[in-house]
């Protein structure tokens, strides 16, 4: 099961950003963070920064987000098949807390999703 998660910061849906990703069990060595053969990314800078921005340092957002609940469930890593959105430099928090709602709800697990005063959650859903 993958799931979709569309964030959106407050008071600007400017920025957004949408994250598909599913569970899985990395073998021994292998990273956390892995991307599905028919992964997608398409993110539209809206800053200088974020024009410079590579793959890599949106990876290091979602690896953000999955570190708190890989400390406090049985999450062992995650499948990346999507990520869009339009962000800026100054968007990382956003991203960390889209990947982890979208693995907090692919793992079923019982952590609550906390709120974010910069960001809400304005799409939700599991695809087979």
């Amino acid at each position: 099961m993958s799931v979709v998660i569309m964030v959106e910061r407050v008071h600007d849906s400017s920025h957004w950003l949408r994250i598909e990703l599913s569970t899985r069990t990395p073998p021994d060595g292998e990273r956390v963070v892995a991307y599905s053969n028919r992964f997608f990314c398409s993110i539209t800078p809206l800053d200088e920064i974020a024009d410079g921005y590579h793959l890599a340092n949106w990876d290091a957002g979602i690896l953000s987000g999955l570190g708190y609940l890989i400390r406090r469930s049985i999450l062992a890593g995650v499948l990346i098949h999507r990520l869009e959105g339009s962000l800026s430099g100054g968007d990382m928090d956003g991203v960390a807390f889209a990947a982890f709602v979208a693995a907090t709800h692919a793992e079923s697990s019982e952590i609550e999703t906390p709120e974010h005063s910069d960001w809400a959650i304005k799409e939700m859903q599991s695809t087979s």
